[in-house]
């Protein structure tokens, strides 16, 4: 994965590493952004009357004060802070300014919302969109000395760069263009898009190489899908790395596959999943959660929003399982009933590096379906849901504002608006991640592909589902790294949980936005 380089130093900030949670009538207004400079944008630069403040700036930094004072979830608890930090006539820097505004107290931060002046590319990450040379990464030290990295790669994605030159997971990438890996150089590695790598998979010496050209691509988050047999019971694997509108349609597809060949639990491997679109996520409950619920308008989730808005959305704070609803209020279904398996049990294969949609994901069903967790540590915790927005999409479509400020056309904000919780108002990864119930680590060096019953987390998985006779859960690694780099790579779209239907459904803040 890799984003667009202009947004990592954003990113950065945001994560001390990395960081980066559907859409109405499943595709919102996002076609109706230009990511070019329009007529409204060739005005001049800079505003003489503060000559060190371009234009741009001055404007960005209204947007970005607009929209939180307007729809964060905590626009009245940062309401000083957003006047203060974000005032157009004395910010220079909205990006980092956002950074100190943004909610924090104790262990409830708001790490998520970001600003960006890339919107484009930003938009296209939660896509599953990028430049990219296929692999995904955990960052360690080689040993501890501390004075090398390598990149342990988790999985490649099929047809990409990485996986055409027959790189796979468990494999170390140790050098760059000839030249070791460093926490000096890592980025320039990592971010670049060609070059020459140096890896090996059982030693700390490389032992081939792999000249890569990065490409622009689409990452299909499914990357395995199959079916075991426990003592004639039939129990289901899928590893899913994000939730985005393509994959919908197959996912609908594997349902059916499951529900034709007697599928009664699900492993469900979540492990690389950051998070994406609630349009996505709420099919996947309707496909997995019991038939009955999903035909009686059960609630799956409900959300509480700022102050403001928690009684003007309140037909949009309750989530049904299977039921959506379109702009014009019209109620329709995500799935018919080929679709929903019919499922007694979820085992879910989680991480750190598990997010948002995933996390919100299991909430919603565990009221419904017993769900085992399997990791060796908890989930992120992310418990809010956000909007994308570009600046465009503000002025021109949500508030009527008529046109888009000079300069800022390419600027968005990713903005939380919302917490989510189950039916009864619980919300259990809030503020910490979800507590996995079985122990099991996950090993990329254990010599085994994802979807091999012999694969450290979904051995563990298959033990707790019945099946005997699997591998000794032996946590052995080829080779034996050091310790993890404190700067990781994290999974795409992590800490998205998108949701921009009730900008479909509500056009009504230009009542309220003066």
């Amino acid at each position: 994965m890799r984003f667009n380089t202009k947004l990592y130093a954003l990113m950065a900030v945001l994560c001390g590493g990395l960081l980066f949670t559907s859409c109405g009538d499943d595709e919102p207004n996002y076609k109706k952004t230009d990511p070019t400079p329009t007529p409204t944008d060739q005005s001049g630069k800079t505003d003489p009357s503060t000559p060190t403040i371009s234009t741009e700036i001055k404007n960005a930094t209204g947007f970005v004060n607009q929209v939180a004072g307007e729809i964060y979830l905590w626009s009245t608890e940062v309401s000083s802070a957003i006047k203060s930090k974000l005032n157009p006539e004395t910010c220079t820097d909205p990006i980092s300014a956002w950074e100190e505004v943004a909610y924090k107290n104790g262990d409830i931060q708001d790490k998520w919302s970001m600003v960006t002046n890339d919107y484009a590319s930003f938009y296209n990450s939660t896509q599953n969109i990028e430049v990219t040379y296929g692999w995904d990464v955990t960052i360690f030290y080689v040993d501890q000395s501390h004075t090398t990295i390598c990149f342990e790669v988790n999985y490649v994605s099929e047809g990409s760069p990485a996986a055409n030159a027959g790189i796979k997971r468990g494999d170390v990438i140790l050098t760059y263009n000839g030249k070791d890996i460093t926490p000096a150089n890592y980025q320039e590695a990592y971010y670049s898009t060609s070059g020459v790598f140096g890896y090996s998979h059982g030693s700390v010496t490389p032992t081939e190489t792999a000249t890569l050209s990065a490409v622009e691509m689409y990452e299909n988050p499914i990357l395995v899908h199959k079916i075991f047999d426990i003592d004639g019971k039939k129990v289901g694997y899928i590893h899913y790395t994000g939730f985005d509108k393509a994959s919908i349609e197959p996912l609908k597809a594997i349902s059916s596959e499951f529900k034709t060949a007697g599928v009664t639990e699900l492993i469900l491997d979540l492990r690389y999943n950051g998070g994406g679109l609630v349009a996505t996520e709420e099919t996947m409950a309707a496909m997995y959660g019991p038939w009955a619920d999903t035909t009686t308008k059960t609630l799956y989730q409900q959300d509480v929003y700022n102050a403001k808005y928690n009684e003007a959305w309140k037909n949009d704070r309750f989530h049904y399982l299977n039921v959506t609803t379109d702009s014009n209020g019209k109620e329709t279904t995500y799935i018919d009933q080929s679709y929903n398996i019919g499922l007694k049990k979820i085992y879910a294969i989680v991480s750190k590096g598990s997010a948002s949609a995933s996390e919100s994901l299991l909430v919603g069903l565990m009221p419904y379906v017993p769900i085992e967790i399997i990791g060796s540590e908890n989930t992120h915790g992310k418990y809010c849901t956000g909007w994308v927005l570009s600046a465009p999409m503000w002025y021109t479509e949500l508030t009527n504002q008529e046109k888009t400020p000079a300069g800022i056309s390419n600027w968005g904000f990713y903005v939380m608006i919302s917490r989510y919780a189950d039916k009864d108002g619980n919300c259990p990864c809030m503020p910490n991640g979800l507590t996995p119930t079985i122990e099991a680590k996950d090993n990329p060096g254990d010599g085994y592909q994802l979807g091999d019953e012999g694969e450290t987390m979904l051995a563990a998985a298959l033990q707790a589902a019945g099946k005997a006779g699997t591998r000794a859960l032996a946590l052995e690694s080829a080779p034996e790294l050091g310790d993890k780099f404190s700067h990781q790579i994290r999974p795409k779209n992590f800490g998205l949980r998108i949701d921009n239907r009730p900008i479909a459904h509500q056009m009504l803040l230009e009542s309220v936005v003066e």
